[in-house]
């Protein structure tokens, strides 16, 4: 499964490896492609206060957008 979203200069890119999921931030600038920075499912895995961060970052997002 691949998902891919584009966020001003960033893009999302979200699949499933052998290894589990990752989320790719792909930095852009002008079309080419900066940095690339990845976010595994391993990383977060035990770090808790990782995560919730995460989840209140996503849950103001929706409230701010409507959804």
């Amino acid at each position: 499964m691949e998902k891919v979203a584009k966020a001003g200069p960033i893009v999302l890119l979200r699949e499933q490896t052998t290894e589990g999921a990752v989320l790719n931030f792909i930095v852009l600038s002008g079309g080419r492609v900066l940095q690339v920075f990845s976010l595994r499912e391993r990383h977060l895995i035990g770090h808790r206060s990782a995560i919730e961060l995460l989840s209140e970052f996503v849950e103001d997002l929706k409230e701010k957008e409507g959804v």
